[in-house]
């Protein structure tokens, strides 16, 4: 009996879930780990007592007694806040957790009491607001560059004939606007392709040089520089050689560029460097621009986060450019990082393990 005692106790704290084992006076025979740790208690002071005790919160302590005293099996959802979070925001404080029970019974037949299990669901329901908030966002996105052509096309047909100049203005809305479409599926499809080939298997990475990784960059970002009389300096990358994907690793450098010259003010500069450390190869792209205030630069990297919404569109942004820069270097075993204060420009770095 001290054995399989011994057995269920490590079972029961192996779980993952929060388990509690009631007996029919609602007094506690069992509480694993987890669910001390959630609930906040210690497991061996609760045992014994009652039920309405043990669970302080009161969201909780009604789905539990209410699964308790019924027949049938309940389910519940409820949300348990940590009193132990050093700041009132932090979102760790919260966590969502589905509630189940289920009677137990002697070998007789007879009601021993009920099992509660308690399970986390809160990566869950953050997963599922990423997702919600991704499918607002696009379709939100999708829908400004669509209506500005139905209602561009609607004027060209009852304008019949139409006059050349207004006709000339519409379709260059209509131009404009399928350029915005055709950017925002292009940079959700090469979101989409680094994700899956990420979950399905690391990306095949050959030894390449940084230094033409930026060149080719340049190169592609210089009409765009030249339009505005904007100056990229790229003389002070290092010509390093480390494993790499040429096409990504290029995408998300003239992902950085594109943002500095779209915010860098006309006859400006921007500079581009590449050095080595002990474990990381580090690309900055550094501008003299507006800067970026504190409260946003945790969010910079997230998907269709804009600091000035506004001006974005109107330079043309879908808002996953950064995300993809980030997406990037992850899928090189790095990462991404910013340095920016307001009225003295940015500084953007891509983080690359040397191997």
């Amino acid at each position: 009996m001290a054995r399989h005692k011994d057995e269920l106790e490590a079972v029961l704290a192996g779980l993952v879930q929060g388990v509690l084992v009631v007996d029919p006076q609602l007094k506690l025979i069992s509480i694993n780990d987890a669910a001390a740790r959630w609930l906040e208690v210690k497991r061996f002071e609760a045992l014994g007592q009652h039920i309405d005790q043990v669970i302080r919160n009161d969201d909780l302590r009604k789905v539990v007694s209410a699964a308790l005293r019924a027949d049938d099996p309940v389910e519940g959802n409820v949300v348990l806040e940590s009193g132990k979070s050093q700041s009132p925001s932090d979102s760790n404080r919260l966590r969502f957790v589905r509630v189940q029970d289920t009677k137990l019974h002697d070998p007789g037949g007879h009601l021993l009491g009920k099992m509660v299990a308690l399970q986390d669901v809160t990566h869950l329901r953050h997963l599922e607001e990423v997702r919600r908030d991704f499918v607002a966002n696009v379709s939100h996105e999708i829908k400004t560059p669509v209506t500005a052509i139905k209602a561009a096309a609607e004027m060209l047909l009852d304008d019949r004939p139409p006059n050349p100049q207004d006709g000339c203005r519409f379709l260059q809305i209509v131009a404009r606007q399928a350029d915005r479409l055709h950017a925002l599926v292009e940079d959700l499809l090469t979101l989409t392709r680094i994700e899956q080939e990420l979950e399905e298997q690391p990306i095949a990475l050959d030894s390449g040089s940084i230094r033409d990784v930026i060149d080719a960059a340049v190169e592609s970002c210089a009409a765009n520089a030249e339009a505005k009389s904007i100056q990229i300096d790229h003389r002070s990358c290092d010509d390093l050689v480390i494993p790499l994907d040429q096409q990504l690793l290029e995408q998300a450098v003239v992902n950085l560029l594109d943002n500095a010259i779209k915010y860098s003010s006309r006859n400006s500069w921007i500079w581009v460097s590449a050095s080595q450390d002990e474990t990381h190869v580090v690309i900055r792209v550094k501008d003299n621009g507006p800067g970026i205030a504190g409260e946003h630069q945790a969010r910079l990297f997230e998907r269709f986060y804009r600091t000035d919404k506004a001006r974005s569109r109107e330079l043309g942004g879908t808002g996953l450019g950064l995300a993809i820069v980030k997406h990037v270097a992850q899928a090189h075993g790095g990462h991404v990082d910013v340095d920016s204060k307001l009225g003295q420009g940015s500084e953007f770095q891509i983080f690359i393990p040397t191997g």
